[in-house]
């Protein structure tokens, strides 16, 4: 929703930055959760992810942050680079 409808929405409806540099996700508790897993999924559409009150017990720290090294990093480098 928010990648196939909410961001094509604004960026016809508002004077705002296209591309991933002039964007960002942001949320609170389990929308920080959210925020943090869009962002990182999608680094070819956000240039950051901000995350208040995230809820820490529904997160496997050690699978995510390997994770995000292994998978998610080198895609966040490389669509900084295209």
């Amino acid at each position: 929703m928010v990648r196939d409808e909410l961001i094509p929405q604004v960026e016809r409806e508002y004077p705002v930055s296209k591309g991933r540099a002039g964007r960002a996700i942001a949320g609170l508790s389990m929308g920080g959760a959210q925020s943090l897993y869009i962002g990182l999924n999608h680094p070819e559409r956000f240039g950051c992810a901000d995350v208040s009150d995230l809820p820490w017990t529904e997160i496997d720290f050690d699978y995510d942050l390997a994770r995000a090294r292994d998978e998610i990093m080198p895609r966040v480098e490389e669509s900084a680079h295209a």
